[in-house]
């Protein structure tokens, strides 16, 4: 019992005479181990150089959901006659993972196929990059970008108005609706390229609730018989959007009248043909 108790003790004194050196040694510090070919070396070359080519040059993850991973893929070739040894530098941020298989040999004409997955956590812009070192000063490099996106499926590249039924002086409606899926909002703004003084769109700028959605009507009211043609434009605050055009027909024949007139006749008709009943013929 002597024996165990005195090895305690002494273990208790080893304890407290280590946790008082502790105090006097400062923690150890992680030091990132510098990278020779990024530190030395400028990335700044798109698609192609002299010995590679990478096709699509820039990635774009249009719209996700947070924390469901996306995946897409680029493919870097050996464009030159001679056999290459390339450096593959993956992304910095963890939002973006990129996997391949590398050959012992990349030669002339063979394609390594890069998988890049993006996760993300919340609803922003990301931007990464993946560089390439190749032989030579022209390094390549593949811009990221992941972003949300508006819903424009219901915009038509091509509005009709129905060619009856319209007449003079009235009016017909087309709703089209612009929606945001994300908690983010998009501003939007209509331009008309080739107006017509019978068809209105309404309205040409506003906003685009997050987690909403905003109508745009278009109106056709005819002052006269015609067939009437505009064009416009619609731009949102979106990254990497372009301009999305419709092109805007109705038209407003008499035909519409001379439906209707018909029709009066037709009861006129059926009036004369119908035999009245002569009240002293009862008995």
């Amino acid at each position: 019992m002597a024996a165990v108790k005195s090895r305690q003790i002494a273990g208790l004194k080893s304890s407290k005479q280590t946790s008082m050196l502790d105090e006097f040694i400062s923690p150890v510090k992680r030091i990132n181990v510098p990278n020779h070919i990024l530190d030395t070396k400028i990335f700044n070359k798109l698609s192609q150089n002299s010995v590679t080519k990478v096709q699509p040059d820039v990635v774009h993850f249009a719209g996700y959901k947070l924390n469901k991973t996306q995946k897409t893929s680029i493919k870097i070739c050996n464009a030159s006659p001679q056999r290459q040894n390339l450096h593959i530098i993956p992304p910095a941020t963890k939002y973006f993972s990129i996997h391949y298989t590398k050959p012992d040999r990349l030669v002339p004409g063979f394609t390594i196929e890069v998988v890049i997955s993006f996760t993300p956590d919340e609803w922003r812009y990301y931007y990464d990059c993946i560089r390439i070192h190749c032989k030579g000063e022209e390094n390549l490099i593949v811009p990221l970008h992941a972003f949300p996106v508006m819903d424009t499926s219901r915009f038509p590249r091509k509005l009709v108005f129905p060619q009856s039924g319209i007449r003079i002086g009235e009016s017909s409606r087309k709703i089209l609706p612009l929606y945001s899926h994300s908690p983010v909002e998009f501003e939007f703004q209509i331009t008309v390229l080739q107006s017509h003084p019978s068809i209105v769109v309404s309205p040409l700028s506003g906003i685009v609730p997050g987690e909403g959605e905003t109508d745009i009507a278009v109106t056709f009211t005819p002052m006269e018989y015609v067939t009437a043609h505009m064009t416009m434009q619609l731009v949102i605050s979106q990254f990497n959007t372009k301009p999305f055009l419709c092109d805007v027909t109705a038209s407003c024949s008499p035909s519409a009248a001379l439906k209707l007139t018909k029709s009066v006749k037709d009861l006129d008709e059926m009036y004369r043909q119908t035999k009245l009943l002569d009240p002293r013929c009862l008995s």
